[in-house]
């Protein structure tokens, strides 16, 4: 059995109460259940104030066989922050901008030089999602197109190697698109004059969509994975930006963080089969977990979480 959590984002005192909810308890080798093995959907690092803490906790727990984590789009992007362009020894693949540092200043700040390489060391062997054969967790968005074009760079390439993130950062190949969709979602361009403002207080003219819903007939607001009462209620185009991937309800429950939605009030599913399970820690809302059984179809009173203020 499994508890799938939500991004931490450096909130360890947060994630140590919710593990204690769940019956996690602190040994020699860190928290465990002494029945159930945690998976985390990736986004550790990069906000909070207890970051290092936060890669601690769960690296030992993984190390220890009570955990399993995947790729978020914080860990890729802090990969990326590190790693030079070929043959452009000055230059990043992710450039080293005032946004960029923004995004990830909370874990330059924490971590010292040893800390953040050993850090990088630990990302490169992180999987992008897992399939496992009652579930899946992915960041994001689970594209079965997308999972092809990872694979099969993959074995070209090699996990995370600096040639993979190379490929994956080359905005004319497939595979950038694909890592796109399985780290961050996929969006919608807004019509003209419409926008909104991240976390982080950027201004966004593309809107992140319910990708496991078929578009057909739905407005930008109803089509939104987060939602704002500023979205139009006027149709979606035709054809949209990001090919649509519907999540058909025979397929096995997928789980998914990243969005930060908002408890309102509380945590709840998006489909029978689909668990998004961010709510909003970097905010400083809730910390959730959905507690998996072996049910086909997902139950709301499996979700728990914690107020991260509490």
């Amino acid at each position: 059995m499994y508890d799938v959590i939500g991004d931490v984002h450096g909130s360890h005192d947060a994630l140590r109460r919710l593990l204690m909810r769940m019956g996690y308890v602190k040994g020699p080798h860190g928290y465990s259940h002494s029945e159930r093995q945690a998976i985390f959907v990736g986004d550790l690092l990069n906000r909070g104030n207890a970051v290092g803490k936060v890669i601690k906790l769960v690296r030992r727990m993984q190390d220890g066989g009570a955990a399993q984590v995947v790729m978020g789009n914080h860990e890729f992007n802090t990969l990326a922050y590190h790693i030079r362009k070929p043959n452009r020894k000055s230059a990043y693949l992710r450039p080293r901008s005032k946004k960029n540092r923004k995004q990830l200043s909370a874990t330059l700040k924490q971590l010292s030089k040893e800390e953040i390489r050993s850090t990088l060391s630990w990302i490169r062997d992180l999987p992008m999602y897992l399939d496992l054969p009652q579930i899946r967790v992915v960041h994001a968005c689970w594209d079965p197109w997308a999972i092809r074009k990872i694979e099969k760079a993959y074995a070209e390439f090699g996990q995370w190697t600096d040639e993979f993130m190379h490929k994956a950062l080359t905005p004319t190949k497939k595979l950038a698109r694909a890592v796109e969709w399985t780290l961050k979602g996929k969006e919608q361009r807004l019509p003209v004059g419409k926008g909104l403002t991240d976390l982080d207080g950027f201004y966004r003219r593309r809107l992140r969509v319910r990708w496991y819903l078929p578009p057909e007939g739905k407005t930008y607001a109803e089509y939104a994975l987060v939602r704002d009462n500023h979205l139009p209620e006027i149709p979606l185009p035709r054809k949209l930006d990001d090919a649509p991937c519907p999540y058909a309800e025979s397929e096995k429950p997928v789980f998914i963080g990243h969005y930060g939605l908002r408890p309102n009030p509380e945590p709840a599913l998006l489909a029978s089969n689909v668990a998004c399970i961010d709510y909003g820690v970097a905010r400083g809302d809730v910390l959730c977990a959905y507690r998996w059984d072996g049910e086909k179809t997902l139950e709301t009173d499996h979700l728990v979480w914690v107020n991260v203020s509490s």
